[in-house]
């Protein structure tokens, strides 16, 4: 009896461990759950009470004042996500990178989704987010004021060490109206933050 406990025990202690393991690894996902919020705020603004940067502005990267408390009078923003990742050659912009962000070229990195795969439980006080595996094939283009657009992401690229990490991104509102740009994330005391973007494409 006591060789099929410390069996048991032993093989419960190993469960655990590989769950611990998995949680901490890139694939569980915490890079989305750590900066989606702040990716959703930062690009898709609701033009209802803001006004977007100007072609100059968006090249030089000007902040624009953003009046982020949502009033009580509006519905929340609608924004489609895509679910499946854009594919993107990060290497054509290998001269906007910043140093520390070389790895994406040196192929010191390994990729990830960023999208959680089937995600359905995700929430956002100002935006209603629809999770979509390939909503550009039915993209009908503007919607009205209340509809944020469509956005779509690459996969994450990370480097070595786990800390730092870039994704494309791009914004689609309607066939002429959208923009594209990289995000570049750091993990700063063990959460994934926005360090910065890097301005593409504006139309």
């Amino acid at each position: 009896m006591n060789t099929l406990a410390h069996v048991i025990n032993k093989a419960l202690l190993i469960i655990v461990v590989m769950l611990g393991f998995n949680c901490s690894t890139p694939n569980s996902n915490e890079l989305f759950w750590d900066t989606f919020d702040s990716v959703l705020s930062g690009s898709v603004r609701d033009f209802r009470y803001n006004r977007p940067p100007n072609f100059e502005e968006f090249q030089k990267g000007i902040e624009i004042p953003y009046y982020n408390k949502r009033p009580d009078s509006l519905d929340k923003l609608r924004v489609t996500v895509a679910e499946n990742p854009i594919e993107v050659d990060f290497n054509q912009y290998s001269d906007k990178f910043p140093e520390e962000y070389k790895f994406v070229i040196n192929k010191n990195s390994h990729s990830m989704n960023y999208i959680p795969p089937k995600i359905q439980d995700y929430t956002h006080k100002d935006y209603k987010v629809e999770f979509q595996k390939n909503p550009h094939k039915n993209f009908k283009g503007f919607q009205g004021m209340g509809y944020g657009g469509m956005l779509q992401l690459s996969n994450a690229i990370i480097n070595q060490d786990n800390d730092k990490a870039i994704v494309y991104l791009q914004l689609t509102r309607s066939r002429l109206d959208g923009f594209s740009s990289i995000v570049l994330f750091k993990k700063i005391k063990g959460k994934w933050e926005i360090e910065g973007y890097i301005p593409i494409a504006i139309s």
